[in-house]
């Protein structure tokens, strides 16, 4: 009897569905009514930006701009191959001996410290190709493909470093001649960086044609990184 009168306490009142609760009810707190969001609907309309001009007259500029710099580029290149081959023309090579030009042609690019200009470039080559003469007559027509004042090419680099590969297995392990032919290396690997970083304007281009350089001369794909020249795949004279 307890039970019933606590509960006859509680207020009868008619709820939302027309069924008789007694509040405080749960489901008043806990059940709401679905959620129904005010939709507004506004019309399109130009705005106004301020900005002239179209997407194809951007692209347009763009692509005048790229045309110049390439042209800028360009007239540099020549410029300097124009500078060098002078320079390579008018060294008067003495012919003194074949170490002799080695010093004079790493005399010429300084200490790595400052730029190499172009007419020193031109230098170094002509005693570099002297020097290379130097170790066997057979090589002449392939140094002037590299050796003559002009652009350096990948292909031209590549040839001669096999002739020089096959010149170091004709030495038959003779030491003195194997150093005078690993000399004649480290002059054509010289001049092939050099032609690869010499029309350099910002660290990111140094950096790939620096990365070029070693892919062609290093073993990269292999530790200690030997250089080609030593390795078995250009030749067995080392």
């Amino acid at each position: 009897m307890q039970f019933e009168n606590a509960i006859g306490e509680f207020a009868l009142k008619k709820g939302k569905l027309g069924i008789q609760y007694a509040e405080p009810f749960p489901v008043d707190r806990f059940v709401k009514p679905k959620y129904e969001p005010v939709i507004s609907m506004e019309l399109y309309r130009e705005v106004e930006t301020g900005i002239s001009g179209s997407l194809k007259a951007t692209e347009e500029k763009v692509g005048r701009l790229q045309k110049w710099e390439a042209r800028r580029k360009e007239t540099l290149r020549l410029r300097a191959l124009a500078q060098r081959k002078k320079a390579f023309q008018e060294c008067k090579v003495e012919p003194v001996s074949i170490l002799y030009n080695y010093e004079k042609a790493i005399s010429y690019i300084g200490d790595g410290k400052s730029e190499i200009s172009q007419e020193s470039f031109g230098k170094f080559i002509a005693y570099a190709r002297a020097y290379i003469l130097g170790l066997s007559s057979h090589i002449g027509d392939k140094l002037d493909t590299i050796f003559s004042g002009g652009e350096i090419s990948d292909e031209a680099y590549m040839n001669l470093a096999k002739e020089l590969g096959k010149l170091a297995v004709s030495a038959n392990g003779d030491k003195d001649v194997l150093e005078k032919i690993a000399i004649g290396m480290e002059l054509l690997d010289i001049s092939f960086i050099i032609e690869k970083t010499h029309n350099i304007e910002s660290p990111e281009e140094m950096s790939i044609a620096i990365a070029r350089f070693f892919d062609m001369t290093i073993n990269n794909h292999i530790f200690d990184y030997i250089p080609y020249h030593y390795h078995k795949q250009r030749g067995a004279g080392f």
